[in-house]
């Protein structure tokens, strides 16, 4: 059974993929994109669904160079091999504003090592930021859910940085993320939240110059973090730990020899008290509800942190001028649509759709500065009303609607972009949002 390769690439420079959906029939053996040789992958707004790797993970590039990925989504499959990436490179590259979710691995062998769901090889650098990774399980006992590298013997110094992103739900009988090098990579984590693991192992393993902050560790784990003694190696480790969660502090990080830990009083444990829900599988599930600690527990100073303006809901990311713990800010309005394309209208209504893209539904939520009758339509881009949402007197303040992709007939619309508009008190509000199917 040969692999069936949808996209394949061979030794280009500077290719793109923008506004796509990719998923495969009748194959057991199905990668998404092929590459070698590759400089500079640029993919925005692309979604892939339903494939099943097993030679190739859905995207599998062996010395990749660049990439620039947005909006990029792999989701619902099972595997008997590999998983959403297997980039072997000198990466230097984003992702931003990605997911990778409800995954399966069920490969298990006594002899040899599974592949993570995520392998990722860096070469100097890799930022990732607004992304979750949610709802994966792994069958092998021996195997991390996710791995982020160097590139075996690499003298060059790597930097990884995670920011704003979810690691939850993850099943495995290891480590859920891996991040390691080996020429005393710098390490910097940053309003992340690591929730609703379960199994053996670790919810994190790091090593060289680590800095954690405003995070939160909160999982049924022998321990939350843990350090990579890199054996034969020689590299000490450096962890510094601020103004983060962990479930039971101090006790909840394995130190190993030869390492420094460096932990601040600013650092809390116990329950962060989430905000929960009926489906632990939605990511708001680890929102932070009103009686949660990490509510404007996070370090006073974000200036060094390059953080994007919004949370991983789409909210403002600082709000009552100190940030919160974790990848959602709490009680924050959605930030203004700031994208050119957009028409921007006057008033101060604030609006934001999650996810987007979206399927097969989309949650905008928008902050009304004062209360009177509000309409909220959905219109194709030739301005012809797709659906009215609300049409009411509504409070001033938050408030959120789901729209699940149907029109006015109740009947499934097409994959495209489409835009919500509101209007209320002569204020008026638009966004776009992409329906991926």
């Amino acid at each position: 059974n040969q692999p069936l390769k949808v996209f394949a690439s061979l030794d280009q420079r500077h290719i793109g993929m923008e506004g796509m959906s990719i998923t495969t029939q009748n194959t057991d053996n199905s990668c998404a994109l092929w590459g070698f040789k590759e400089d500079h992958v640029m993919l925005k707004n692309v979604r892939m669904h339903e494939l099943s790797p097993k030679e190739y993970a859905i995207i599998s590039i062996t010395y990749l160079t660049n990439c620039d990925w947005d909006g990029l989504i792999i989701e619902n499959f099972t595997t008997s091999r590999m998983g959403f990436l297997l980039i072997n490179g000198y990466l230097a590259g984003i992702i931003r504003n990605s997911m990778f979710r409800n995954a399966i691995s069920t490969y298990y062998s006594t002899q040899s090592w599974a592949c993570p769901l995520v392998w990722v090889s860096v070469g100097e650098s890799i930022i990732v930021e607004n992304c979750i990774f949610a709802n994966l399980t792994m069958a092998d006992d021996d195997t991390e859910a996710l791995s982020f590298g160097s590139m075996p013997n690499s003298t060059v110094q790597q930097h990884f940085t995670f920011r704003n992103c979810l690691f939850s739900n993850i099943s495995c009988n290891e480590r859920g993320l891996f991040v390691a090098a080996n020429a005393y990579p710098e390490m910097n984590f940053y309003n992340c939240t690591f929730a609703g693991h379960t199994g053996n192992g670790e919810a994190l393993m790091v090593n060289g110059n680590v800095t954690i902050s405003n995070s939160i560790f909160y999982n049924d784990r022998s321990v939350e973090i843990a350090i990579n003694p890199m054996d034969g190696t020689g590299i000490p480790t450096t962890l510094t730990l601020h103004n983060n969660l962990i479930r039971n502090g101090y006790s909840d990080i394995w130190q190993g020899i030869g390492s420094t830990v460096i932990y601040n009083t600013t650092n809390i444990t116990g329950n962060p008290l989430f905000l929960g829900g009926d489906d632990i599988h939605n990511p708001l599930y680890y929102s932070l509800s009103s009686a949660s600690p990490c509510i404007d527990a996070g370090t006073p100073d974000i200036s060094g942190l390059s953080l994007l303006p919004y949370d991983l809901a789409g909210n403002m990311r600082v709000w009552n001028s100190v940030i919160d713990m974790g990848c959602f800010e709490f009680g924050a309005p959605p930030v203004v649509n700031d994208d050119p394309v957009i028409p921007q209208l006057s008033g101060s209504i604030y609006a934001t759709n999650y996810p987007n893209p979206f399927n097969p539904e989309t949650s905008i939520r928008f902050h009304l500065p004062v209360g009177g009758l509000t309409e909220l339509g959905v219109y194709n881009l030739k301005g012809q009303l797709v659906r009215k949402l609300i049409s009411a007197d509504m409070a001033a303040g938050m408030h959120t609607v789901q729209w699940n992709g149907r029109d006015k007939h109740n009947q499934p619309v097409s994959s495209g972009m489409y835009l919500y508009r509101i209007e209320s008190s002569k204020q008026q509000c638009m966004g776009k949002m992409v329906l991926m199917k």
